[in-house]
């Protein structure tokens, strides 16, 4: 493996399946002979690849989704949530449900068949066919071909070849590749931010190096099996700082608002935000950064909250947030409690021109100085009303939070 050319896939994302980026590497003659072999031409080309694939982690489209997710990704398709719910957590049946009759599918089964795959995620019947006529293999037969090397990296470049990316590339036409690849702008924005990351590693006037084509493998020689070695448990790789960034700007963008700051650090609430979203997008539970994640970001619609939720009364969310239950209480407290100390201000003066009430009053107030027993009350009144208006305003923005998704 050319190592040069590997350390600049591994720069360009940290986080990346090895396999792919040694499938890259071991293939990477097809990249020059597509004409990908520029700076400004493998910057746009890789920029986009990791907009499809999650930044080389994945190379087949996950359909694993729940039913609210549905409706965020196809909301034409499923108009309500239980239109969608038939296909929760159900990939196969899913596939059929949104690519069956259509791009050349026509068989049963060809949704899930040919389901996005490949490092531009070539999705259909006649995108692999396409695929098939250009190299000669048995791709709509097999189509685990794309799914794999060199069939990932060959879908690819035939799929950028055959659309002529390489002018859009040439002139720094972002939207353009963008529009090719996906016929629309989705994942322009990661596109954006991949491009920038792609322009440290291949700068303007860099020479671009691939590893030369493989050679014809010798024949085999019989070697005795060694024995085999005991398995080692690898700690799972370190989660690059930026990609963190990343990932907490994309659910800050997508309405995950429980976020928090952008900071690089996986805290409190950047987990609670990555929990959520795992949640309402169908991944298995967890905080982690790992493919599926970064995928279903790329992937991923503004987030959509149920009117249940957006439209919550307060007493409603007192029951569902601790905090904003225990504000309300606090209200509560703090204006009896400001009532009744206004009220024994005021007693306390008309107590005070009794003589017989006096005489019962004198020790209480020769205990608190000369400071009459009125003004004590009315403090106690002030610092009640104070909590009272603290705690109205703490309720207010707790049911605030909980009612746009900030707060679950």
């Amino acid at each position: 493996m050319d190592r040069t050319f590997a350390s600049q896939l591994a720069k360009l994302c940290p986080t990346a399946s090895k396999k792919i980026i040694a499938g890259i590497v071991d293939n990477a003659h097809l990249l020059d002979a597509a004409g990908i072999n520029t700076p400004i031409r493998v910057r746009h080309f890789f920029a986009r690849v990791c907009v499809e694939t999650g930044g080389l982690r994945a190379l087949e489209e996950d359909l694993n989704y729940s039913a609210e997710r549905m409706r965020q990704v196809w909301p034409t398709r499923f108009k309500t949530v239980a239109a969608a719910k038939p296909f929760e957590h159900n990939p196969q049946k899913l596939a059929e449900k949104v690519y069956g009759g259509r791009l050349g599918n026509s068989s049963a089964g060809d949704g899930w068949r040919f389901r996005g795959s490949g490092l531009l995620q070539n999705t259909g019947r006649e995108n692999f066919a396409e695929v098939e006529t250009a190299t000669g293999l048995p791709v709509v037969a097999n189509p685990d071909v794309l799914r794999s090397f060199p069939g990932a990296l060959q879908a690819a470049t035939i799929y950028w070849s055959k659309r002529k990316i390489n002018a859009m590339a040439d002139k720094n036409n972002t939207t353009g590749v963008c529009k090719a690849v996906n016929g629309g702008t989705t994942g322009l924005a990661d596109q954006k931010a991949w491009l920038a990351k792609a322009a440290k590693v291949w700068p303007d006037g860099s020479q671009i190096v691939f590893p030369a084509s493989p050679a014809a493998p010798s024949p085999p020689v019989a070697k005795p099996a060694p024995a085999p070695a005991a398995p080692i448990e690898q700690a799972p790789p370190a989660v690059e700082k930026e990609t963190i960034e990343r990932v907490q700007q994309q659910l800050k963008e997508l309405g995950y608002t429980e976020v928090g700051g952008i900071d690089g650090k996986i805290g409190t609430m950047t987990a609670t935000a990555i929990r959520a979203f795992r949640a309402e997008v169908g991944l298995p539970e967890g905080d982690g950064i790992d493919d599926a994640l970064l995928l279903a970001l790329q992937k991923a619609k503004p987030r959509v909250l149920a009117p249940a939720r957006t439209d919550a009364a307060p007493d409603v969310v007192r029951e569902k947030v601790p905090e904003v239950r225990t504000n309300w209480l606090t209200k509560v407290g703090a204006f009896f409690a400001s009532i009744a100390a206004l009220i024994g201000s005021f007693f306390d003066g008309i107590l005070g021109n009794l003589d017989q009430a006096s005489g019962v009053m004198q020790p209480v107030k020769d205990a608190a100085g000369d400071v009459p027993g009125w003004v004590w009350m009315l403090a106690i009144a002030g610092v009640a009303g104070g909590l009272f208006l603290v705690a109205r305003h703490g309720e207010k923005k707790g049911v605030e939070a909980f009612q746009s998704g900030a707060r679950r």
